[in-house]
């Protein structure tokens, strides 16, 4: 659902046509490079994690041809110029050095080469609430090194040579997403009574997910196709920052 709503923001801005070959950098299993792949486009993909790497591979094969490499991506085993369109989705929140990383890729890009980025939006106070565990429980195997708002990504990419085309928030409400992981101080069994009723209604969520997919009973609620193509008119208010980029002239 993902790599489908990223292809149709890429597409509302550029002809694929234009596209000959595109990268993906941390590809993970290559739903992105696959969307790409099914209209025409060259693909390549890097992905450090090896089993998401063969899987990728065995998605995307077309002969002998490695498509995915796992490893990490590197601008010198790539020609210089010999891409349209690098994608990087939910990877650089974890590069320790954006401005290296920015640079690599504007060596592989093309003179009319693109730029498209999906990254976290650190909008308001949810950078406390991302790196604070009494509230977001799994925020210590994130990973995520750098916080971006829709304002310092777009200052990042032009202070490295970058004009943004477009950009931005999607998915659900910034405020709506961490106000999950939100708790008040209580009592050791008032912590434990919502913990189990909180892995209950996960599994009911999920049992109304399977349901609504082989019955073909749409639960709105929970409808992930219409997450991930909901785009916020306010500024920075969606829970996912999407944009397009290209080298400035």
């Amino acid at each position: 659902m993902r790599a489908e709503a990223q292809l149709q923001f890429v597409k509302s801005s550029i002809e694929l046509g234009q596209l000959s070959t595109v990268l993906d950098i941390g590809c993970s299993e290559g739903c992105l490079l696959l969307e790409f792949q099914q209209v025409g486009c060259k693909v390549l993909g890097y992905e450090p994690d090896s089993r998401m790497a063969h899987f990728a591979n065995q998605r995307l094969a077309q002969g002998e041809e490695t498509v995915v490499k796992n490893e990490l991506f590197s601008a010198s085993n790539l020609a210089v110029e010999s891409v349209d369109l690098v994608c990087s989705s939910h990877v650089l929140e974890h590069v320790s050095n954006p401005f290296s990383y920015l640079q690599e890729i504007q060596n592989v890009l093309s003179s009319s080469g693109f730029l498209f980025l999906e990254i976290p939006n650190q909008y308001d106070l949810s950078v406390e609430k991302c790196i604070n565990p009494e509230v977001f429980p799994s925020a210590p195997t994130q990973g995520h090194l750098y916080f971006y708002s829709p304002k310092s990504i777009k200052s990042l990419l032009e202070s490295n040579g970058f004009e943004v085309l477009k950009i931005a928030t999607c998915g659900r409400s910034v405020e709506g997403f961490f106000e999950q992981f939100k708790e008040p101080k209580l009592s050791r069994l008032r912590v434990f009574s919502r913990k189990i009723y909180s892995k209950l209604r996960k599994r009911i969520v999920f049992l109304n997910r399977l349901h609504s997919r082989y019955f073909n009973c749409k639960d709105e609620k929970y409808d992930v196709k219409e997450i991930m193509n909901n785009y916020w008119q306010e500024d920075g208010r969606g829970q996912w920052i999407r944009l397009l980029a290209r080298v400035a002239k």
